[in-house]
């Protein structure tokens, strides 16, 4: 695997395509329909197996997300989908966002442990389930048909701007990581990490309230920096159950 560099993504992410991603977007801007479509039937089935089940969750949205739905792709870049859930009269489950993202997350994740992966023209489909939207720079309803956020090639941060940026808002995240490990154990820990990785990762730096988060966080991606801390997470809940399992 090619290591990261820090200096050279951060040009790529402020350099603009010309064009939208050829494999989804007409020269128009609008999505070919038959892969809409298609994406459409992959989140149906997400939905069928960890939402329908659930009286009381509704699917508001399906949308295209990341840099599959701008300017900034690269050409192996997945398609990035998000379903936007409801809680519309699910009684026993917390209405606030970050409970029902936890929930959302422990769903999607069985969904995938059950081997689910989803593919177009071997691309890989990275599909995630959130309590809403989180991306700011361009969003794709894939349920109408339209653009909610139009895409743009304007972004005015200089390298050495989000070089900085970058390396303050990594140590803020790193440090905290390192001090939930030093803090917490067993199902704590496990609960910890999960809620701090739907901070970071399913609300994406705070709902990416400046450009230079939600490139952050498109960084940290890179980096390879958060799927391991989502993985810990689940490791660690899992173990400490096991532990109290054996202890009765």
């Amino acid at each position: 695997m090619k290591p990261f560099n820090l200096e050279e993504n951060i040009k790529r992410l402020l350099t603009p395509r010309e064009t939208l991603a050829p494999w989804l977007f007409d020269e128009n801007n609008q999505m070919h329909e038959n892969m809409r479509r298609t994406l459409l039937r992959y989140a149906e089935k997400l939905i069928e197996s960890v939402i329908s089940p659930i009286d009381g969750l509704e699917v508001a949205d399906v949308t295209l997300t990341g840099s599959s739905s701008g300017y900034f792709y690269k050409d192996s870049s997945d398609i990035d989908m998000r379903v936007e859930v409801h809680n519309t009269g699910c009684k026993w489950l917390a209405k606030d966002s970050e409970h029902m993202d936890k929930f959302l997350a422990t769903q999607l994740n069985g969904f995938f442990n059950e081997g689910y992966r989803f593919y177009v023209n071997k691309r890989l489909i990275d599909i995630k389930i959130s309590s809403k939207q989180v991306d700011f720079a361009s969003l794709y309803s894939l349920k109408h048909g339209k653009w909610l956020i139009e895409p743009t090639k304007e972004i005015n941060i200089s390298e050495n701007e989000m070089k900085k940026y970058y390396l303050e808002k990594r140590k803020v995240i790193m440090e905290e990581y390192e001090s939930i490990k030093r803090k917490y154990r067993g199902t704590e820990l496990g609960s910890e990490l999960n809620s701090f990785f739907v901070r970071t990762v399913l609300r994406s730096i705070k709902n990416h309230p400046t450009m230079e988060d939600y490139l952050t966080f498109k960084l940290l991606n890179y980096e390879q920096l958060l799927k391991p801390i989502g993985a810990e997470s689940i490791r660690a809940y899992n173990r400490a159950l096991q532990l109290k399992s054996l202890e009765h």
